[in-house]
């Protein structure tokens, strides 16, 4: 008789819960957002993968806004249809393409009368360099698309820093990936800004400090994950499961990582597998 043994490893996820947005850290992502984005992070014309496109940048001395830029697919804002973007060279995306008023370096918290209504901001970077520009590029098949906005090698108090604007089809989330970073101090304001009075902003703003390390693949990225609506108490979701290639006929350990995505422990749950495309077999847990 086959016997086989599920055992889980869990991992943590932070979660914070707001009114019209909340945003789920995944500290321990080793990997973009779903995974669709797996290009190397290096400057435009210095290694980045082909496909990027420059829409600021590089050696911008005055804080400036990007040409208005429109979103490949339809997306929501704040539960609101938007079709295009603009950025700036201080780390803030706004839906807003008819601001004029740029965001100083010089940063605060969310929300502010700096920033324009409807934006997404890591505040407080510049792209004053020669490296430093903002790139776009979009990844995935319909309806599964991201579109990134890629703030490459900006500077951050003395040193150079990587980030990310993600938006998702399909669902409207909005991510933000901490990506590469080397010789930084301080950190930045983060979050989204619905207008002048509400703002959801990552714990730590205004000086969010930067995780990953100067590794130039996916490897070390963390990312913020903004869903629009209320965090729902009970959610799970099988993220991966690790088998080996060969198996010879026994008992085994199948190992996967589960994240807990609601605001409630998860302290009990079933798991259902088959082997072989056999009957379906229910094992449940607690702890």
């Amino acid at each position: 008789m086959k016997k086989t043994t599920i055992l889980l490893l869990f991992i943590s996820i932070s979660f914070f819960s707001f009114g019209q947005y909340y945003y789920q850290l995944n500290s321990t992502a080793g990997q973009n957002p779903r995974g669709l984005n797996a290009d190397d992070e290096f400057p435009l014309g210095a290694g980045l993968t082909t496909g990027w496109v420059s829409i600021l940048g590089p050696s911008v001395a005055t804080p400036a806004w990007s040409s208005n830029q429109n979103i490949p697919f339809p997306f929501n804002f704040d539960a609101s249809p938007v079709t295009q973007y603009k950025v700036s060279s201080t780390g803030v995306l706004t839906f807003t393409t008819s601001a004029t008023a740029v965001p100083a370096v010089t940063h605060s918290a969310l929300p502010s009368t700096s920033i324009p209504d409807k934006s997404v901001c890591i505040w407080g970077i510049q792209a004053n360099g020669g490296n430093d520009r903002v790139v776009t590029k979009t990844f995935g098949t319909s309806p599964n698309r991201q579109h990134w906005i890629f703030f490459t090698s900006h500077s951050l108090n003395g040193g150079w820093s990587y980030w990310s604007i993600v938006l998702e089809e399909s669902n409207d989330k909005i991510y933000i990936v901490d990506q590469r970073h080397s010789g930084t101090t301080g950190g930045v304001t983060m979050g989204i800004q619905i207008n002048s009075t509400t703002a959801y902003s990552v714990t730590g703003s205004p000086a969010v400090l930067p995780v990953a390390g100067t590794n130039s693949a996916p490897t070390d990225n963390i990312f913020y994950e903004f869903t629009q609506g209320v965090l729902p108490a009970v959610e799970a979701e099988m993220e991966t499961i690790q088998t080996p290639l060969f198996l010879v006929a026994g008992s085994h350990d199948i190992t996967g990582n589960i994240e807990n995505r609601g605001s409630s422990a998860i302290t009990s749950f079933d798991i259902n597998y088959s082997v072989n495309n056999g009957t379906t077999v229910t094992q449940s847990l607690t702890g």
